[in-house]
């Protein structure tokens, strides 16, 4: 088992965040928030969530796509 690097886990945590604060907007309102709006509230930058987890950046606004992390990540 691989130990993360501290700036590798707060980036983990980060997507997590923002994959979760997407989820609960499409639970409330039933559409989906400004990507970036989001990376910028949640304090990641849109590139490092399209390089850690391009699926969910390329899918964000699709409400019936449902991210989740990598198995080895978790």
């Amino acid at each position: 088992m691989d130990i993360l690097s501290e700036e590798a886990a707060d980036t983990i945590r980060k997507v997590r965040e923002l994959a979760a604060h997407r989820e609960e907007y499409i639970r409330k309102k039933g559409l989906t928030i400004s990507f970036k709006h989001s990376c910028y509230k949640l304090r990641i930058s849109p590139q490092t969530v399209k390089r850690h987890a391009p699926e969910l950046a390329e899918k964000w606004d699709d409400i019936n796509f449902h991210w989740e992390i990598a198995e080895e990540h978790k």
